[in-house]
């Protein structure tokens, strides 16, 4: 795939002018996308950005000393409002669970609330980072407005078409909620 361009290298496909089939296109865009990302992040964030489980382990230093917390579940969901017909913000909310794995001292109080600040940034930070590069290239491969779009179906289907155009443009709202356990 060329840099900055979504079109794939027909070069490497046997004839040369074979048609992707649309799970071959979306492997495309992910080669992409972690080519352009930290090898770990960039699984992490589509992973997580398609509503995954992020699983890897977040250290924090606490006054009562280090805690590491390791992700156990997540789950991205969208959502579209529409101004009339036309799509107005895609609103993602991502639920994560993070589970304390070591720490010197069980922390509590404060030291929870420091733990789910620090979890919630850095996912927000992952979703901002995978959504930037999927708007800049103009393509929705992890589904979030076909997923939105359950929930007004006719309004989806009337903006189905014009949707990359929507998708690069509309604003969009994230909201990350963790529970630590």
């Amino acid at each position: 795939m060329a840099q900055g361009s979504l079109k794939p290298n027909m070069s490497s496909v046997p004839g040369g002018d074979a048609r992707l089939e649309v799970q071959d296109y979306l492997q495309c865009v992910a080669e992409e996308i972690n080519s352009r990302l930290s090898p770990l992040d960039a699984a992490d964030s589509q992973e997580l950005l398609a509503g995954g489980s992020s699983a890897d382990v977040l250290d924090v230093e606490l006054p009562e000393g280090p805690v590491s917390v390791k992700g156990t579940s997540a789950c991205t969901k969208s959502r579209l409002e529409f101004q009339g017909d036309v799509p107005s913000a895609l609103k993602l909310t991502c639920k994560v669970e993070v589970r304390l794995s070591e720490y010197r001292t069980r922390p509590d109080g404060q030291g929870v609330e420091s733990l789910r600040t620090e979890a919630a940034r850095r996912e927000r930070v992952r979703l901002e980072g995978a959504l930037e590069q999927l708007r800049a290239w103009g393509t929705d491969c992890a589904g979030l407005g076909a997923k939105a779009g359950m929930f007004h179906p006719a309004r989806w289907q009337a903006v189905q078409v014009d949707w990359p155009e929507y998708f690069s443009k509309v604003p969009v709202e994230i909201q990350v909620e963790v529970k630590v356990r």
